[in-house]
């Protein structure tokens, strides 16, 4: 399970178009797509998952992997 399926079909899409131009340089921009999801996403919304349910946060995140 992951917790973040929609930014990893993103990661994934991006990915997809980059592999299918076939260049070197299309692909470059998805570490910083993948940075932005990570910092403006991934991170307050574990955040806020913490401060809402506490234990039961904690436990989630543990227990279930940000991306596949």
């Amino acid at each position: 399970m992951s917790r973040n399926l929609i930014d990893f079909a993103r990661v994934a899409i991006a990915t997809g178009f980059a592999l299918r131009q076939g260049g070197v340089l299309e692909i470059c921009p998805v570490p910083f797509l993948i940075a932005v999801l990570v910092r403006r996403f991934a991170v307050p919304e574990e955040t806020a998952l913490r401060a809402a349910f506490d234990g039961p946060a904690a436990a989630y995140l543990r227990d279930t992997r940000r991306w596949l």
